[in-house]
């Protein structure tokens, strides 16, 4: 199944982007060239006339994915981005359905991933820090969101992420960058189904002296 040829498929664009998103996550479209454009038209048919992204969160989040694989990083972060559009867009006080949330935590949980992608042993030291409190953040967004749509084990994972930039700050001179994304992870692993705590305390211990570092 070589090449990027285009499976015909519905005539919403959202249906053609869906179908070469398919092809790209089963291994069908062989050669990176050929991949990197099938997840560029993908990306082309999730945005309207204007530009904007279409209100697709799962497709926005499986091309996510496809950059994350092909190591566009910049991809990556246009992607996510687009796919938590309609919770950054949503009106006050209007919620989310609950399958929604899995795709906002996913998107979450992939930016962080991309971030942890763009740290390099011999960076600034400055951009290294600022880097591991991006993914801070949005890996306890992805915490929070995963628990909104009764996903524990996406939370856990997004939390095993989570220490090892938190260790990163701690070394630093302003480890006070910790204390509210610490304080969201240790609130949604507070809430985890009983069942997943024996995973993650030894993780809430680690939190809990990180904030009391923080406070000191």
């Amino acid at each position: 199944a070589g090449g990027a040829k285009e499976p015909t498929v519905g005539t919403e664009p959202e249906s053609g982007a869906l179908a070469l998103l398919e092809l790209l996550a089963a291994d069908l479209i062989d050669g990176e060239p050929a991949r990197a454009a099938a997840l560029a038209k993908a990306k082309e048919l999730l945005k309207g006339s204007d530009g904007a992204a279409r209100p697709e969160p799962e497709l926005w989040c499986r091309a996510a994915r496809q950059s994350l694989a092909l190591g566009e990083l910049l991809g990556v972060v246009e992607s996510c981005e687009a796919a938590l559009t309609p919770l950054v867009n949503a009106p006050a006080g209007s919620s989310p359905l609950k399958d929604e949330w899995k795709w906002y935590a996913l998107a979450e949980c992939t930016h962080g991933e991309a971030i942890e992608k763009l740290l390099k042993p011999d960076q600034n030291l400055q951009l290294q820090l600022q880097l591991h409190a991006q993914a801070l953040g949005h890996l306890a967004q992805a915490m929070a969101h995963a628990n909104r749509a009764g996903l524990g084990s996406m939370c856990v994972s997004a939390a095993e992420r989570f220490w090892p930039h938190c260790k990163a700050l701690m070394a630093s001179t302003n480890p006070g960058a910790l204390r509210a994304p610490v304080g969201v992870a240790l609130k949604e692993l507070q809430e985890l189904e009983a069942a997943l705590q024996p995973q993650v305390v030894e993780l809430r211990v680690r939190l809990y002296e990180a904030m009391l570092g923080v406070l000191a």
